[in-house]
């Protein structure tokens, strides 16, 4: 994602894997380790983006107050993440895609109305919240049939 924005922006990341960011920092792109890392830099930003992250967070409230701690004001934090209601794990109630989707580096999933309520109760302004399906119909075709991802690619 810091490879994208750094096209219409002065971009960098935080990512706390040794490896990953040391393979961001050899393509030239400027990481730090943590929140704490940047905050110890004195930088802020106007705008921070959580793309598939926030469901990896155990304390999202603890969280989301050191982001806000980085954040200029009025600045805008747009999230990214799995929904809770996917079809694949309600209505289907597909357990391969549970599997996958609960692993345990995903301690929490949200709905549309639990992240709405995590980011009002941390004094957040919503300014869009909005759900889209990132994936075609023959993904879940596939996930059905197959029980594993890359119907996207196979089933186009």
């Amino acid at each position: 994602m810091v490879a994208a924005l750094s096209t219409l922006c002065t971009a960098s990341g935080i990512e706390p894997e040794n490896r990953a960011r040391q393979h961001s920092a050899s393509n030239g792109f400027r990481t730090y380790d943590s929140v704490d890392d940047v905050r110890n830099r004195d930088l802020y930003f106007d705008a921070l983006t959580l793309f598939h992250v926030i469901e990896h967070i155990v304390n999202p409230q603890e969280f989301l107050k050191e982001l806000k701690k980085i954040l200029k004001p009025n600045g805008l934090i747009y999230i990214e993440t799995p929904n809770a209601n996917d079809a694949l794990l309600t209505k289907y109630d597909l357990k391969s895609f549970q599997a996958y989707t609960y692993w345990s580096h995903h301690p929490i999933l949200y709905t549309k109305q639990a992240l709405s309520d995590l980011l009002e109760m941390n004094g957040c302004t919503i300014l869009e919240n909005e759900g889209a399906q990132r994936y075609k119909l023959g993904n879940h075709f596939f996930w059905t049939s197959q029980g594993k991802p890359g119907g996207h690619a196979q089933w186009q």
